[in-house]
């Protein structure tokens, strides 16, 4: 409750400093064109799932990198569709890769890379198993 008590009074804070220096005329162009751009990746996201899934099948991103790409860039496009100026600064931080990995390296924890993470060290051909007797 206090994180969004706190998340309203910044938004509020931010979008009255950009409305107050732009005028209500660009602040309401501004809020139509984020929207439309929200719009847009969520329309367009199929190619970049398809590029990325591509990537991930050649091996040259990880699971995580994967996931933390798209997941990313859907969250902050729907944070650009949603009027606020805080909020579409963050949607667009959001659509960049930098910014996705920083914050995924934070919230995805190891044991997530660890235990979905199929890059091989060494031999491919080699299964690992420990084998347990029972009298």
């Amino acid at each position: 409750m206090i994180y969004f008590l706190v998340y309203l009074f910044l938004e509020i804070f931010v979008s009255i400093e950009f409305a107050s220096y732009l005028g209500a005329l660009y602040t309401f162009i501004e809020v139509i064109v984020s929207a439309l751009i929200g719009i847009f990746i969520i329309v367009n996201f199929k190619y970049s799932f398809l590029e990325s899934l591509t990537s991930l099948i050649k091996q040259e991103i990880t699971q995580q990198e994967f996931i933390s790409m798209h997941i990313f860039s859907i969250i902050g496009a729907i944070f650009l569709i949603l009027p606020g100026f805080l909020l579409d600064i963050i949607g667009l931080l959001m659509q960049f890769e930098f910014f996705a990995t920083i914050v995924s390296s934070k919230f995805i924890h190891k044991k997530f890379d660890t235990k979905f993470n199929h890059k091989t060290r060494g031999d491919g051909n080699v299964i690992d198993v420990e084998v347990i007797e029972r009298n």
